[in-house]
């Protein structure tokens, strides 16, 4: 249970290295939410409704996004397009 919580604390540090964390942070800050909300709620699903709850979810695409724009793509090219 505690994984997603690993999870997004890891990959905001992670971020916090990266150009786009500089140069977009209210972006970085948006898919941060994004992603930790969409866990919050398969947390309560996962309590409430008595449902599976999965490990790998959709929604960590959204935070890795920055990470991996770093790694594919030239530093120069870095910034997320929005």
């Amino acid at each position: 249970m505690f994984l997603p919580a690993v999870f997004h604390i890891v990959m905001a540090v992670w971020i916090s290295y990266t150009e786009s964390y500089r140069e977009q942070r209210a972006v970085i800050f948006l898919l941060l939410n994004f992603s930790l909300a969409n866990s919050i709620l398969d947390l309560m699903l996962v309590n409430m409704a008595k449902k599976q709850f999965r490990l790998l979810q959709l929604t960590y695409l959204y935070v890795m996004t920055p990470v991996l724009s770093k790694f594919l793509f030239a530093p120069k090219n870095e910034l997320i397009a929005t």
